[in-house]
């Protein structure tokens, strides 16, 4: 029996291994954009499908990237460089270092060629992500700067390789470099004295490892500590009916209270309007604003809210008794026109024709808070809207646009099917959805409302089958947790004995394998911070079905560091011990002690969990693939938006291709904290002590 083989090459070297040369393969990197590569060969009727590759469209230099292998053929033995039996999936583990790179598959019977294909994937930087501490903010004339680098990898493991650190002032002129660093466990640590007369401003740190740089702000100034701070504690978010609520500190450096006067000043950000309120503080106070009444009385020019949410400054000014210093702080805080929240979870990217639309509506208070007996009295309307086609979905659209006017009723070609749905609010505010899609439908509309809040979700039947065949994979019920199996369930509307799936995630292809009904995943570590589930299969036809699932993975840092002081109050002269402890032995642990005067609110001289974490999650690399009813309609470009480039002999429908104007998506932005924001222009400036350390221990500490 003939052995059917399945090669894969990379570049132009033998069966799926790396080049760093990829001259011979005339790969222009101005020409080639890996995610539009249409990779489809001429799809031959006379003969099945034999395979599906898929690949990352884009990897990084020197890290091993993944192939999925889908071989289709049943009967003959197959090979890709080592054996895999038929209808089954690989994941292989190939090395890839230089700028461009082909991939090419090319299968035959003995010595007869049945098939070749190739595309490009991009090479990009690698992934590593590089931090910077300083052992404050802001430093005067002659101090030493404190600096310590720490770069890691996408694995959360210690990047080890040498490290770039240049010294600019404010000027731009280079002050100092060291050059090829050697790093301990990732970590660098450096110390720069300035000089007794440096130009005053805001001086850079610019790091360079492996190719990837990142950059550090300090300041170098004439300044003085500050004798006592000014806290402010208020809520994020308001309804614009309620009262606004909050609390303010002013305490010494040292802990004591200070007593003085409280001016606290309400600024109506959309009209500039304000109020005040004095009173006296003595360590802390409280306050707090009508804001039904403000907006009654005109406080605001509009009388309200104009726009979906408002905006409430909140500026406090203390001043002392004593000395009439004066210090100041303030927050934002949002108002909301509703109190309820409404959102759609676990909807499908695509609508699909005759199969089920399921999904979750849920009813959340404005600020987050359990919803109390009374919200649990109320009704939610929600009012479904399908429709079919629209005469945009033809060739010719503009013409006819503007010849028919500009009216959504004028371009609507089809029948509405209309129904409503009535829910009584449930205790944990979930409302499971389950709407059959009717035939040749295009649009489904949902229209969500409970008292004043609405919300609506719109989906488009994007996605072309010739064979009008569809996989729909659910999302799961439960949270995802990285190590706990993750139950999911997939339907099609056709007859499928089984199916596969590839899980890609920022690393690349981290998971490949074969189901039939269901799908149960593992989370694993590497998935974080998404990880994109793509299920698939190829009916008899040669046709590809696929579908696409996004999943949240949560991201947590591995090594676990805790400090524990002595004793949590100590007298001038008294010793005080500290106690480090790690979760991982054969740690580094940097470790930073500083006067508090010194945090000045704002600055970001630290390395924090937070800002660990926003690297990890945002970082790295410089494309990230996020499915969308926009960008999904047909099985190539359901591939393409998971960042995969497929390689088969079967057929990924194209979709047809018309002129539309595609709204641009807008990432909401994630609230900040509504800490203190301290003025440190207002008021004089305190003469306070000038030869108390400010940094008490800068060290490096290697656990056994």
């Amino acid at each position: 029996m003939e052995r059917l083989r399945l090669l894969g090459l990379v570049g132009l070297c033998s069966v799926l291994t790396g080049a760093q040369r990829v001259d011979p393969v005339r790969v222009d990197p101005e020409r080639v954009d890996p995610v539009r590569v249409d990779p489809t060969t001429t799809l031959r009727p006379d003969r099945p499908a034999s395979y599906l590759l898929l690949a990352p469209s884009e990897v990084c230099v020197g890290v091993p990237f993944r192939l999925s292998i889908l071989v289709l053929t049943s009967d003959p033995l197959v090979q890709v460089s080592f054996e895999l039996q038929g209808g089954s999936t690989s994941v292989y583990v190939v090395q890839a270092e230089g700028s461009y790179i082909k991939l090419q598959v090319r299968g035959s019977v003995g010595n007869r060629l049945l098939f070749t294909n190739s595309t490009s994937l991009r090479i990009a930087a690698p992934d590593i992500s590089t931090f910077v501490q300083t052992d404050k903010p802001d430093y005067r004339p002659g101090e030493t700067v404190r600096i310590r680098v720490v770069s890691i990898g996408p694995d959360q493991r210690p990047h080890h390789g040498p490290v770039d650190v240049f010294i600019k002032d404010p000027r731009g002129n280079l002050i100092r470099q060291w050059l090829s660093l050697n790093s301990t466990l990732g970590v660098v640590s450096q110390e720069l004295q300035l000089s007794d007369f440096p130009p005053l401003g805001c001086w850079m740190i610019q790091t360079t490892v492996q190719d990837v740089e990142s950059s550090h702000k300090f300041n170098v100034a004439h300044y003085v500590l500050p004798t006592f701070k000014v806290g402010i504690s208020v809520p994020g978010v308001v309804y614009h009916r309620d009262i606004l609520s909050g609390s303010v500190t002013a305490k010494y450096t040292y802990g004591k209270p200070v007593r003085g006067v409280m001016v606290v000043t309400y600024i109506c950000e959309s009209s500039g309007d304000s109020t005040t309120s004095v009173d006296m503080i003595d360590g802390s106070a409280k306050f707090e604003l009508d804001l039904s009444v403000y907006f009654s009385e005109g406080k605001s020019s509009h009388g309200g809210l104009e726009d979906e949410r408002g905006v409430v400054r909140v500026v406090v000014n203390v001043t002392e008794t004593l000395t009439g210093l004066m210090y100041s702080s303030e927050a934002m805080v949002y108002l909301e026109r509703s109190r309820y929240k409404i959102s759609f979870e676990c909807s499908p990217y695509v609508l699909k024709p005759s199969m089920n639309f399921t999904a979750t509506m849920k009813i959340s208070t404005y600020n987050g808070q359990p919803l109390t007996p009374e919200d649990q009295t109320k009704w939610v309307t929600v009012s479904v809207m399908q429709r079919e086609s629209y005469i945009w979905e033809g060739a010719n659209f503009l013409e006819r646009r503007l010849a028919n006017g500009s009216g959504d009723q004028d371009f609507y070609n089809g029948q509405d099917y209309e129904q409503e749905m009535h829910f009584l609010v449930p205790a944990d505010g979930v409302i499971p959805l389950s709407i059959q899609i009717i035939q040749n439908i295009r649009t489904l509309e949902l229209d969500a409302s409970i008292e004043d809040t609405y919300e609506m979700l719109s989906l488009q039947s994007n996605y072309h089958s010739p064979s009008q065949s569809y996989l729909q994979i659910q999302k799961p019920s439960t949270p995802v947790q990285v190590g706990l199996p993750l139950w999911m369930s997939v339907r099609s509307n056709f007859e499928t004995p089984d199916f596969f799936y590839t899980v890609k995630s920022r690393n690349g292809i981290v998971a490949s394998g074969q189901g039939s009904g269901s799908l149960v995943l593992t989370p694993e570590a590497s998935w974080a911070p998404m990880a994109c589930v793509v299920v698939y299969c190829v009916r008899p036809d040669n046709e590809v079905v696929n579908d696409v699932l996004l999943l949240p993975v949560p991201l947590e840092l591995r090594n676990r560091v805790s400090v524990t002081w002595s004793t949590g109050q100590a007298v001038p002269l008294e010793q005080v011990s500290l106690r480090l402890s790690v979760a991982e032995s054969q740690s580094l642990v940097g470790l930073l002690v500083v006067d508090t005067a010194t945090l000045r609110p704002g600055a970001h001289h630290d390395i924090t969990t937070e800002t660990v974490l926003e690297e990890l999650l945002y970082g790295g690399m410089s494309e990230w693939h996020r499915p969308d009813h926009q960008t999904i309609g047909s099985p190539g470009s359901l591939f393409r938006s998971c960042g995969l480039v497929a390689l088969t002999d079967a057929t990924l429908n194209a979709a047809p291709i018309f002129d539309r104007e595609r709204p641009m998506k807008v990432l909401e932005g994630v609230e900040g904290s509504h800490e203190e924001d301290e003025d440190e222009d207002e008021g004089p400036e305190p003469r306070v002590r000038q030869h108390f350390p400010e940094t008490w221990l800068w060290m490096d500490v290697h656990t056994g």
